[in-house]
């Protein structure tokens, strides 16, 4: 279930979620076993924690606000999740998680009609890691992602918009030995 409450006008508003996912115990599939429950695997940023099998309890936190008139001033958005996952006790399983985001957006930047944006934040990474041993135990590094984007507004009906992103120790799981991402995009929207 998820429950979400929410307070605000049209130029601010804050939010809270909540939403409980519950998985049932492991059964027999044929000749394997197999849970309900969601395995994040290689989703959370920290070798030790990328195993999250069970029940969890799931809070968010939102808030935005803008300012009456366009200007050097941004439209900024904050947001916070955390997680606390009832793990299987197995030494690595995830016991909780966390993410957080940060957003700013001009309107009308530098020509009337075009918007500029960028946001940091932190994808959701395991945060505590239940260890049966103290060699194990890892509250998961931190990773730290950002983007950038530039809304150009060539007609009424096409937008272009060009952006770059990035991250830091954005454990994927891969072996190739880089926890760092970078990349580039261009989006071209027509609207009819």
């Amino acid at each position: 279930w998820l429950t979400k409450v929410e307070y605000g006008s049209p130029r601010w508003q804050v939010s809270f979620a909540v939403a409980q996912k519950d998985c049932y115990s492991s059964y027999t599939d044929g000749a394997t076993n197999t849970e309900t429950c969601f395995d994040g695997g290689s989703y959370y940023t920290t070798s030790k924690g990328s195993d999250r099998s069970g029940s969890s309890s799931n809070y968010a936190l939102r808030a935005y606000w803008q300012p009456e008139e366009t200007g050097i001033i941004p439209a900024l958005q904050v947001g916070y999740d955390w997680s606390t996952v009832d793990d299987d006790d197995n030494a690595g399983s995830t016991e909780a998680t966390a993410a957080w985001m940060m957003g700013f957006m001009w309107r009308d930047a530098f020509i009337d009609g075009n918007t500029a944006g960028i946001a940091i934040g932190s994808r959701q990474h395991a945060t505590e890691v239940h260890a049966e041993t103290s060699s194990n135990d890892d509250d998961a590094d931190d990773n730290f992602v950002w983007e950038a984007y530039y809304d150009f507004k060539v007609s009424d009906n096409i937008t272009v918009t060009p952006a770059i992103f990035g991250g830091e120790d954005t454990y994927d799981g891969n072996s190739n030995g880089s926890d760092d991402i970078f990349g580039a995009l261009v989006k071209t929207t027509f609207k009819f």
